[in-house]
Formats: C-alpha cells, structure tokens, sequence
C-alpha cells in the first residue's frame, strides 16, 4: 500500500520532496518506494528533471487505477469500522441526543455506508 499511496503522492505533488513532507517519510524511502513499484510494473511511471517529477504516459494511466485501489481499501475500512467500531457510538447518538446531534450522526452514518457500499460495488 505504500508503493501506492506515495506514487499518487509523487504524482500530485510532482516532487518527491513534498510528497515525502506530506507523506511524513524521508525522501530517499518514498524514492525507493517508487523506484520498488517501477520495478514491479515493469516500465517508468515518472520523468525525472532537476524540478521535480512528471508522469510519463504510463504513470498517467496508473494513477487513475491507483486512486481507485486507495479508494477501495479506504471504504473497506471503513465498512469494518462501521461493523464494528464507529457504529455503535453513532447508534447511540441516534437513540440519546437531541436533534441536532441525532441528524449529523444519521447523516454520517449513511454517508460512510454509502460510500463503503459504492467503492466495493466499484
């Protein structure tokens, strides 16, 4: 998942550098991390220039799977934190507050079974 979720980093940021500040790693890891993932695929994902990075046509095509992968693992999560670990603290709002509090939790319990239910439908 790390090899995922720092080239979505390097790809957004266009920059190791910045991707690794965000990601909090050291920039010779999350260069590794790249370096590992291009190994795997087989091919570069990234132009290397003295500014930064630049998706090749290939990294382009595999940031829209890797966002969808990111996605999925994240609803999955989450659709185990609402089995088990979210979903009884909002049942409780939903049965002891008063309206306000009742209708953000309604709403955020919805809300995250839709999205979990969505990104596993796929």
């Amino acid at each position: 998942m790390m090899q995922i979720r720092g080239f979505v980093a390097v790809a957004e940021a266009a920059h190791v550098g910045r991707a690794a500040e965000k990601l909090r790693l050291a920039q010779p890891a999350l260069s590794r991390h790249i370096r590992a993932l291009e190994d795997e695929l087989g091919t570069p994902l990234f132009a290397r220039t003295p500014r930064g990075m630049t998706l090749l046509p290939a990294g382009v095509t595999f940031l829209g799977h890797a966002r969808d992968i990111l996605a999925r693992v994240e609803a999955a999560a989450l659709l185990g934190e609402i089995g088990k670990d979210a979903y009884i603290p909002l049942r409780r709002l939903l049965d002891d507050s008063d309206d306000g509090v009742r209708r953000a939790a309604r709403t955020t319990l919805l809300a995250a079974r839709a999205m979990a239910a969505c990104a596993l439908a796929g």
